[in-house]
């Protein structure tokens, strides 16, 4: 036996390629493990009864699942696509099966409707089995699955039934009563791939038993495995480790609290892997032929003597061991070339075979022994030779003793073994110590078998046990007598248990194996193991034991950090990349920037300046939303980009223990960056981690959007330079045959018109409120507002923004340009503080297509077109001047309204076959004429545009108080309120308000006119009235509509019918437009309808209906617009009067009268009468105190020598 060991000894080497198994990262941000650590065969010893609920027990076991013990079992694994990330369950056979992922640990819970729910949670990824039973397969029958495929392992449906009642001696479906109807199931493709099924339970029956296909699994506790040096430097699969490490744990009723000389927990090892060279072999027995060459000789002649002195069956046993020693020898082939290498001595093949079971079986005396001694001695050393052989010569007895643990780091080379001295030097402690030292060449090969280990994984409790090759101890006497190693017992052999007996006090047998447990770990098992010293301290050692009784449960200091799935709560977010790298030249990846949409709508990577609010700009949000089952613990996401409403991600987030996210879904989400793009398919990129950071209160900003300050007012572009510390401005300038916007220190008014309002854009939901932006043409703006509305910004044929005539003859050489305006920069030192980028979109598709953005050309700084994708973008703040484009009419007032281009006429009432309408007459018919007109609010919320009500006679009035008088059933009293009645001014074209009592006519078959009718002005609504006077007596009577015709709302923005604005012509000017048909801003646009005077007769400007501007150019639009309207102005009546005195000063008056006029008290003073456009007439000098002089009629202005200047109006 010991020559047979040494040889062992002589032919282990290190293995080459058992170097440490490192974790090798994937491409994204997180380095998955290895799972080369595979499973053990599963048998019935593997079976439990009962299971350790994780929920009750702190380290409760780890279990496999598995379909069943005979036969090639199969168990239950998780199984991440390595490319997408993606979790799903299969079926694969114990031996196979990756160690770690094919663990699961169960938590138990008491359940009124099942018993029990039970929740398995896999140790590879943390995750526990679940299922979306919104995306089960849905099936009305018992239902075979092939080519189905597996089922993302997601949701909600965690808790699963599982019965116990026959202790899990066989396997039984795991299933789901997720709804009180229905059950789900788990079966099995064609692939052995888990896929998820709900069935009725009408079909699926008690406990799911009537599925036949559904899958069955039973709790076993998993298989011991020997571990190679790579499983052990991998510390099992574990993450980021390079060596192993170990720990103690107290195992069971453990009374030692630390241990002391602890080598092994205090160091990082790496195993390495030792294993037979047959070269070095065949030289080590190359080596002992030649010593036995003589001893040969000597023994072939002793086996002829025998032969011919003894019964042949004598020789024939002989040799019958010398041929059974030969078939079992471990070294057959390299025996063989030896022995071919030596002289052809195959004569002595089988001997020599025979032989190498041990060392020194025989010497040269004893092969001259008697014969009987032969028979008696020899032939019985040969028996005990053959069944030595038989045993030793059992590769897989010690072919897994071949573990060593280096130092990591140590220089020279230190390993862990099992010392030669005892940790005490007393005779009542007798455990070796265990060290690390260097392993010297001449070492005893029965010491150096003192470095090896046999390591296995116990995975279902997490231990190890680490096993000696050799662990045996000197004898007492040898301690006592000092004998050394090589000449001691020990130090000849492996102690076998036979070997411990009286004659041997103090001996230990060497390891498991001969310790007669070679497969059995029973009291025979020799391991590692706590042992307390008579001085009190615990310290380690190799010794005997049952695995259950070991004072200490030793472990990997391994960790096992699962992709930990998370999710955020639904709304918007701006997300800021996460990275410790470098950024490069060519790509912009710097730790905190922003991933955003450029203008191209392009994923980037961005930062946002100080001059930024990103909350601002929607292309930098993100709006996040769940997806599956709604009660998910940790839902899918969808992340789409707010503004251009692409999707960036949709899959499942992990967090990396930071508080940021990641994402690993190689496959679908690109791991290569371009420029400064995450990814050309406009995706994140796999390779990021992202910090989440939620926008609480989401704005709409983003685009302008005409309001108050768009309507009202007219604007400098200031640009945004170098912080807002420079001031230029966009500039219409002249360049050649061109007028060129440019910027310069002195700018250009614009004003903003409309041609698309408050469009959606973007993704919204519940989290995130609806977009809009709006498309303008950019006017280059003059004092007037109305006329000139042709000269707009456009682009020439050159590329560059210049002033576009819509009505000149070169419209050719350029074509309109339309913008929005996006905001860029958000700069507080601007009371404003919006910047906006101008970005030219195209219309002529019906939607909003963005083509480029207006950029400044250096050198010239000319505006010019750029890609949207260019880093640099101009933005500018509108600089504004008040503007208002409507008139106010303060309070409730009585006015007159006078056509400015006549002013000696005014508008007023004419009733015309029984209709009262809207005219307009001399203001020398005033006595007989009802002017004067009540302006009544109609609507003032919008600022940009208040309208009002036109009415005559108009009186207050209130109703009656009630005394049950009229309505004695009703118990409550009615009302007291207060309202207007009078006739209101409507526009006829509105037939369905016009009473039926009024019955209006068009004017010249054509146009449309306004009409006075009975109404009734109570809050918000305009009561038209069934009868020219017709009122109401109680409140109730208007909701009632008692007498009403038709209730008018006027808090609409859409045309009513009623109301009227004021549009002002001029800056600076009072003079304005009566617009009936105005929408919300009224613009001077196509729909809208005006106050025109019509052959002397006040019309609605009509449609289909050719005319010109008031500088006589062709208008633009084939209707009548507001270029035909009629001129109006109050300031005629201001200061004027019939035949009263007016006083110039204390001394001075004036009295008009029929075509002329008397002043007093201004002897020998000049006097000149104006119209009141400005017409001069003759200067007279007056020669008396009183003298009366000619006078045109209408409004007439007399201007006396050093007074100041009065109206009149002449008749």
């Amino acid at each position: 036996m010991n020559k047979k060991f040494s040889t062992l000894m002589a032919g282990l080497v290190l293995a080459s390629g058992v170097a440490m198994a490192h974790n090798v990262p994937g491409t994204g941000g997180f380095p998955y493990r290895t799972q080369d650590v595979k499973s053990a065969a599963l048998t019935g010893a593997n079976a439990v009864t009962t299971i350790q609920s994780s929920a009750t027990l702190k380290n409760a076991p780890y279990y496999q699942l598995a379909d069943g013990l005979t036969g090639t079992p199969k168990v239950l694994v998780q199984v991440r696509d390595a490319n997408t990330g993606k979790l799903t369950l299969k079926m694969v056979d114990a031996d196979k099966a990756p160690i770690v992922a094919s663990l699961w640990s169960i938590e138990v819970k008491e359940d009124v409707a099942s018993g029990k729910q039970y929740t398995f949670r896999n140790k590879e990824t943390g995750l526990e089995l679940v299922f979306d039973h919104t995306l089960a397969l849905s099936k009305d029958a018992d239902a075979t699955l092939s080519t189905e495929a597996a089922t993302l392992l997601d949701g909600c449906t965690m808790n699963w039934a599982w019965s116990d009642a026959n202790k899990f001696t066989e396997a039984i479906p795991v299933y789901s009563a997720f709804h009180k109807d229905s059950v789900m199931v788990m079966q099995l493709n064609d692939n052995e791939e888990v896929v998820a099924v709900k069935y009725p339970n009408t079909v699926a029956g008690d406990q799911a038993k009537d599925i036949n296909d559904a899958l069955k699994l039973r709790p076993v506790v998993a298989t011991g495995i020997v571990l190679k040096a790579a499983d052990i430097n991998s510390m099992i699969d574990a993450v980021n480790k390079t060596g192993a490490e170990f720990k103690f744990n107290k195992n069971g009723n453990s009374d030692w609290n630390t241990i002391s000389n602890n080598v092994l927990a205090d160091n990082t090892y790496m195993a390495e892997e030792l294993t037979t060279d047959k070269l070095a072999v065949e030289d080590y027995y190359k080596l002992q032929v030649t010593e036995l060459k003589k001893l040969t000789e000597q023994f072939t002649a002793l086996i002829t003597d025998a032969n011919t002195h003894t019964p042949s069956t004598v020789g024939a046993d002989a040799l019958d061991a010398w041929n059974a020693a030969f078939e079992e020898t471990l070294y057959k082939d390299q025996f063989v070339k030896a022995f071919i290498a030596l002289e052809g001595l195959s004569d002595v093949f089988e001997a020599i075979n025979g032989l190498s079971g041990t060392q020194n079986l025989v010497d040269a005396a004893t092969l001259k022994t008697t014969l009987s001694e032969l028979q008696e001695g020899d032939i019985k050393a040969l028996t005990v030779i053959k069944n030595n052989l038989d045993e030793l010569t059992n590769q897989d007895d010690y072919a897994n003793f071949n573990i060593r643990l280096k130092v990591k780091g140590s220089s020279p080379a230190t390993y862990y073994m099992v010392d030669t001295v005892r940790n005490q030097e007393i005779s009542t402690q007798k455990t070796m110590k265990l060290s690390n030292k260097e392993i010297k060449n001449t070492i005893n090969p029965f010491i150096l078998a003192r470095f090896n280990f046999r390591v296995t994984y116990f995975a279902s409790n997490d231990s190890l046990s680490i096993e000696p090759l050799n662990a045996s101890s000197k004898t007492d006497k040898e301690w006592n007598d000092g004998t050394k190693w090589d000449d001691c017992f020990a130090g000849k052999q492996l102690v076998e248990f036979a070997d411990v007996d009286n004659a041997h006090i103090g001996l230990q047998v060497s390891n498991t194996v001969t310790n007669d447990a070679s497969t059995e770990y029973t009291d025979k098992h020799v391991s590692l193991t706590v042992t307390k010293l008579g001085d009190g301290n615990f310290v380690p050692t190799a010794a005997p034991a049952a695995l259950d009784e070991f004072k200490a449960r030793i472990s990997f200091k391994h960790e096992y950090p699962t992709l930990v799935r998370t999710t955020t709560p639904e709304g918007v977010y701006l997300i800021n990349l996460v990275t410790a790298i470098a950024p490069s030249t060519d790509v912009r990846r710097i730790n905190g920037t922003n991933l955003v949409a450029d203008m191209g709508g392009h994923i980037i990577y961005d930062e946002q300046e100080k001059s930024q609010e990103f909350s601002h700009m929607p292309a930098a949000q993100w709006v996040i939303e769940h997806l599956g089952c709604a009660d998910a613990v940790n839902p899918r996401v969808r992340i789409v980009n707010r503004e251009y409403g692409f999707t960036a991600f949709e899959g499942q987030l992990y967090d990396d223990g930071n508080d940021n996210v990641y994402i690993i879904n190689h496959q679908d989400y690109a791991t290569k960056i371009a420029d400064k793009r995450a990814s050309a398919q406009n995706k994140f990129c796999c390779e990021d981690t992202l910090k989440l950071n939620r926008i609480e209160e989401p704005n709409t900003f983003g685009y302008l959007n005409p309001g108050d300050k768009v309507i009202e007012n007219t604007f400098k572009l200031k640009q945004f330079f170098d912080y807002g510390t420079e001031a230029y401005y966009l500039n219409a300038v002249k360049s050649g045959a061109d007028t060129l916007l440019r910027v310069q220190a002195e700018g250009s008014n614009f004003e903003l018109i409309p041609a698309k309002e408050n469009v959606n854009y973007g993704y919204s939901n519940a989290k995130a409120p609806q977009l809009k932006k709006s498309v303008y043409k950019l006017k280059v703006k003059d004092a007037d507002k109305i006329n000139n509305d042709r000269i707009f910004v456009g682009v020439n044929k050159n590329g560059k923004f210049c002033v576009a005539d819509t009505l000149d003859g070169k419209k050719a050489d350029y074509e309109l340009a339309y913008f929005t305006l996006k905001e860029n920069n958000h700069w507080t030192k601007d009371s404003d503080n919006h910047y906006y980028a101008l970005v030219r979109v195209d219309l002529s598709e019906g939607t909003i297509e963005d083509l480029c953005k207006l950029a400044i050309e250096q050198g010239q700084l000319d505006a010019k077109q750029e890609d949207l994708c260019q880093d640099r973008t101009e933005s500018f703040i509108l600089e504004s001047d008040t503007m208002p484009y409507y008139r106010r009419i303060i309070g409730l007032k009585t006015e007159k309204f006078y056509s400015v281009k006549n002013n000696n006429r005014t508008l007023g009432e004419a009733n015309e076959k029984g209709v009262n309408y809207l005219d307009i007459f001399s203001v020398v018919e005033e006595a007989s004429r009802n002017n004067e007109f009540f302006v009544d609010t109609a609507r003032v919320t919008v600022p940009s545009m208040p309208t009002y009500l036109l009415a005559l006679d108009v009186e207050k009035k209130q109703t009656a108080e009630c005394t049950h008088e009229d309505h004695p059933a009703i118990g409550d009293h009615y009302e007291v309120i207060e309202y207007l009645q009078g006739r209101y001014m409507l526009d006829a074209s509105y037939t369905d308000i016009i009473p039926d009592y009024v019955k209006v006519a068009n004017y010249e078959n054509v146009y449309t006119r306004y009409v006075f009718v009975n109404a009734i002005h109570y809050k918000d609504a305009l009561y038209i009235m069934d009868a020219a006077d017709a009122t109401i007596k109680y409140d109730r009577d208007l909701y009632d509509g008692k007498n009403v015709f038709k209730k008018i709302t006027l808090n609409k923005e859409t045309y009513d019918g009623a109301s009227i604005a004021f549009r002002l012509k001029e800056h600076d000017s009072n003079d304005f437009y009566l617009e009936t048909r105005g929408e919300k801003y009224g613009y001077a646009k196509d729909g809208n309808t005006w106050v025109k005077e019509q052959n002397q007769t006040i019309v609605s400007t009509g449609r289909n209906v050719n005319g010109t501007d008031h500088e006589g150019r062709p208008a633009q639009s084939v209707y009548e617009d507001i270029y035909q309207a009629l001129l109006l102005n109050t300031t005629a009546q201001e200061g004027t009067t019939d035949n009263d005195e007016i006083a110039v000063s204390e001394t001075v008056k004036v009295i008009a009268g029929n075509g002329e006029v008397t002043i007093y008290g201004a002897a020998g003073k000049k006097v000149k009468v104006y119209g009141l456009l400005g017409q001069e007439g003759k200067a007279t000098i007056l020669s008396s105190d009183m003298q009366t002089i000619s006078a045109p009629s209408g409004i007439v202005i007399i201007a006396v020598e050093g007074e100041k200047a009065v109206k009149t109006i002449v008749k």
